[in-house]
């Protein structure tokens, strides 16, 4: 492969409007993923209003971190590859799988041209193969590197409530046998806490939350009560009392 070095100058370098977090959990019916509302410019919380969550189509939901630039433009292409199958009119629709593997495959390729699109996508819903429904979960990079896992956390988040995740998860795992899932109404706390936290010690978190599950959107505002609690170091002073003379 070559560059032209004339373009270079046209390439991506950094992103500019960036979405932080994004939260996603497997429950025992589905997927429930979460992120907030804001873009920002820089450290500037320019826009206030905007969704990094959406539906890809009946099965699947898509949730982004990074540049929101990169996002829409492959959030139109998404669109327009879902509905050229649509056309075809034979009942068959996109899995999350299908969608995760596309995915994969767009961002590899626009790495391998040295200019990637920067967001980290989440991809989360319903598998049906084989008259069989299960949850799907799983989460490709810019430079198109996958995984899946029964929780994901994007963003800085990754750092700071990866843990938590997996905390919860060993201590479902404990009290029942078997490989389970936790409950919708688990799920749903358990964003609720950890988007707390990340309000807390991101600061590019905001409060205004979009949060799905069973293809249904919900809209959350978290409360801020006690900033003390969540303090990562706590602060000595002193004071000088001066006498005069």
């Amino acid at each position: 492969m070559t560059v032209d070095l004339n373009q270079a100058n046209n390439l991506a370098k950094n992103p500019v409007n960036t979405g932080t977090s994004v939260l996603a959990i497997k429950f025992d019916g589905g997927v429930a993923m979460a992120a907030d509302t804001l873009a920002s410019f820089g450290s500037m919380a320019r826009y206030g209003k905007v969704s990094r969550i959406f539906d890809a189509n009946r099965r699947t939901l898509l949730g982004v971190s990074g540049d929101y630039a990169d996002f829409q433009y492959l959030k139109r292409h998404l669109q327009a590859k879902i509905m050229d199958d649509q056309r075809l009119d034979d009942t068959h629709e996109f899995n999350p799988s299908a969608i995760y593997n596309w995915l994969s495959c767009v961002l590899y390729d626009r790495r391998s041209e040295f200019n990637p699109l920067f967001n980290q996508y989440v991809i989360g819903g319903l598998n049906k193969m084989n008259g069989e429904t299960k949850p799907f979960l799983g989460t490709v990079n810019k430079l198109g590197v996958t995984y899946e896992s029964s929780f994901i956390v994007s963003g800085l988040g990754n750092f700071m409530v990866q843990q938590i995740l997996e905390n919860e998860y060993k201590k479902v795992k404990s009290a029942k046998s078997g490989d389970t899932l936790l409950t919708k109404k688990e799920a749903v706390e358990l964003l609720r806490n950890c988007m707390t936290i990340l309000f807390y010690r991101d600061a590019r978190a905001h409060t205004n939350i979009s949060a799905e599950y069973d293809g249904f959107p919900i809209r959350m505002i978290l409360v801020v009560l006690r900033w003390e609690k969540f303090l990562l170091f706590s602060v000595n002073y002193y004071i000088n009392k001066y006498t005069s003379c």
